[in-house]
């Protein structure tokens, strides 16, 4: 982390969330300050995902959180949902495991992107396409990809659409739910590429991943995370160096390479 950097953006403290009277994450707490990324980090089903979804206020099903979200010292928890609106998309942006599925199978894709942006700026059809364009061509997509159906597209193409989507408004923060994970290899490489890019511009970012390659390649922090709750959190080289816990060991050790590296 940038030492010179210390505007917290994001505050979270002893979040929990809860199912009917089944809680599915226990105690959170983390800050995310500005041009910083903090990867969440463990198997499916830790829990990692339901953080996400409850900073953005999203969760389905009955699902209810208790603590403390703050955004620029603002009470996430406690705003209503045309207050969050305001943020979301424009300030907070998401990138869904499965970004694709946000998109009308009926529309094309480039005027709903157009139509989000709409909605929170003031921007003409010239500048929506320019920032578009940008991100297409460092995401390897056909520029035709604007003006096609989501039907049309493959898995992997459709992804990139979503991601590019989260990104065309340039968020203060950023949430990626396993950006890279329906991507072949090439485009995973582009995708951490244009990640650590949006840090580079001042945007923070959370990465929720289950590949420690990637979150030893792009997070400044970690939190590691199993069965709902926080196993341990530091700066990756603490992590990834010296980790305190077994099941953060067992993680990096899961992959050989980065282990050595690491050593």
């Amino acid at each position: 982390m940038n030492k010179a950097i210390d505007k917290t953006i994001i505050d979270v403290k002893n979040l929990s969330v809860y199912y009917g009277n089944c809680r599915v994450a226990h105690d959170i707490s983390f800050t995310l300050r500005e041009g910083e990324t903090l990867a969440i980090v463990g198997e499916s089903g830790s829990g990692k995902s339901t953080v996400l979804k409850a900073m953005m206020g999203l969760l389905d099903n009955g699902g209810r959180a208790e603590g403390s979200i703050k955004f620029h010292g603002d009470e996430v928890l406690n705003m209503t949902h045309d207050e969050l609106k305001k943020i979301r998309g424009d300030k907070i942006a998401m990138i869904f495991q499965n970004a694709a599925a946000s998109f009308c199978p009926i529309r094309k894709i480039g005027e709903q992107i157009a139509e989000g942006i709409k909605a929170h700026r003031n921007l003409d059809d010239s500048e929506i396409r320019s920032r578009a364009d940008e991100l297409m061509g460092i995401l390897s997509l056909d520029e035709s990809t604007w003006d096609a159906y989501p039907f049309r597209l493959s898995g992997g193409m459709g992804q990139r659409m979503g991601i590019l989507s989260a990104m065309v408004l340039r968020p203060s923060v950023l949430l990626c739910d396993e950006p890279t994970s329906a991507l072949d290899s090439v485009t995973q490489k582009a995708v951490a590429s244009l990640l650590v890019r949006a840090k580079g511009i001042g945007t923070s970012l959370i990465v929720i991943t289950h590949n420690m390659g990637l979150a030893h390649y792009i997070a400044d922090n970690v939190l590691v995370m199993n069965k709902g709750e926080m196993v341990e959190i530091g700066s990756r080289d603490e992590i990834f160096g010296s980790p305190r816990e077994q099941y953060t060991r067992r993680l990096i050790d899961a992959v050989p390479r980065l282990c050595k590296a690491c050593a």
